[in-house]
């Protein structure tokens, strides 16, 4: 089986260059629990991005995961959080 390169393009349907970029150096993961929720993985995560508001952090999770509608996360769901300090604001 041959292997290809690694391509952000395979990532999103319609990547910008600052959109990739964006999201492949300043990012994290987080493994969802059954039930959790976008607002309350936003809310935990908030002092550890450059967003200032939880709310801006929830769409910001949104898009960078395909700009998903739902608020509810499925067990073992990964999703990405953009946005990631190299040392958390305290």
């Amino acid at each position: 089986m041959a292997q290809t390169a690694f391509s952000p393009a395979l990532l999103w349907a319609t990547p910008s260059e600052a959109h990739m970029r964006e999201y492949l150096f300043n990012e994290g993961y987080y493994t969802a629990k059954r039930g959790e929720a976008i607002p309350t993985i936003a809310r935990r995560y908030l002092g550890k991005t450059s967003y200032l508001t939880s709310s801006e952090l929830s769409d910001a999770i949104r898009h960078a995961n395909r700009d998903r509608t739902a608020n509810i996360l499925k067990a073992n769901e990964q999703i990405i959080i953009p946005g990631i300090l190299a040392a958390p604001i305290t």
